[in-house]
């Protein structure tokens, strides 16, 4: 359920490619890189409540032996009200964490596993990179003394032009050619044409401002796999030619340990989602849960 940064499509590739099923839900507005919808394994939404329907809809047609939520934790009760014995990881991508002292009380209750994707987030639970796409892959075409960076629609266009002028810097030190990309223009490289395009370059900058330590965006995994070089904004002297990953068959084992919740837990699991999901309720619920996930 959900699928932040693309993660969860190479992990259904490989569950279909190898004699499983897997099933991604996704809301429209989220897949704002079309990561998700252009997967055949992909059912979209266009609100919050066909995606609450699509959720109750999977689980009771398709009877999951899992279920991996990326993000959405508000919608753990949902799941567990449907699926009571059913193991669910809870997956955090960073923002919606990083800046909390624990991970939220409605994720402690409901999930049997929570993984991050990135290292410095270990201390909410246990690191599993996003696996990259098989088709990331040197396509041949470098030009040497290239670099390339990328600016996403979320970052503030504040921040852009203090990006841009530290990279020009750094292509002055190395004799680079900098070509800039910034999504908040418009300039969009569709993700099909992406191993290709990456694939011209030498360098690629991950400026996100995320200075404080090397945290890779999924576009540096993505020129890592088809051979660039990453500079990182949190160490411009250094220059990355690898980076730990995780592949779908590592998520593959992981589910294979879950057993689903534990037995004590399951009758305060469930009398928490009938009440967080009872439609006589609702309003009042979502009131407790967002006063109890601040905590």
């Amino acid at each position: 359920m959900g699928n932040t940064a693309g993660a969860m499509t190479p992990v259904a590739d490989w569950l279909e490619g190898n004699g499983h099923k897997a099933i991604i839900l996704e809301l429209y507005h989220n897949d704002i890189y079309e990561l998700t919808s252009n997967s055949p394994y992909a059912r979209m939404s266009v609100s919050g409540n066909d995606f609450v329907e699509s959720i109750r809809t999977a689980v009771r047609d398709l009877n999951p032996t899992h279920v991996h939520v990326n993000a959405y934790y508000s919608n753990l009760p949902v799941i567990r009200a449907c699926a009571p014995f059913i193991p669910i990881v809870m997956h955090y991508h960073g923002t919606e964490v990083r800046f909390r002292k624990r991970i939220h009380p409605t994720v402690r209750l409901f999930a049997d596993k929570v993984i991050v994707s990135t290292p410095e987030l270990r201390r909410y639970g246990e690191w599993y990179g996003c696996p990259i796409p098989k088709e990331f892959h040197y396509r041949g075409g470098r030009q040497l003394g290239t670099a390339v960076m990328f600016f996403g629609k979320v970052l503030p266009m504040a921040n852009t032009d203090e990006k841009t002028k530290d990279a020009q810097e750094i292509c002055m030190r190395l004799g680079l050619e900098l070509t800039i990309i910034n999504n908040q223009k418009g300039e969009i490289i569709p993700n099909s044409k992406m191993p290709e395009f990456l694939s011209k370059f030498e360098y690629l900058f991950d400026f996100k401002g995320l200075t404080h330590s090397p945290i890779f965006s999924k576009v540096a995994l993505e020129a890592l796999s088809c051979g660039l070089k990453v500079i990182h904004d949190s160490d411009t002297n250094r220059i990355y030619t690898s980076y730990p990953m995780k592949t779908p068959r590592d998520y593959y084992d992981l589910y294979l340990t879950l057993k689903g919740p534990q037995v004590s837990k399951i009758p305060l699991q469930m009398l928490a989602s009938l009440i967080l999901t009872s439609r006589s309720v609702r309003k009042l619920g979502r009131r407790i849960m967002r006063f109890w996930n601040r905590a």
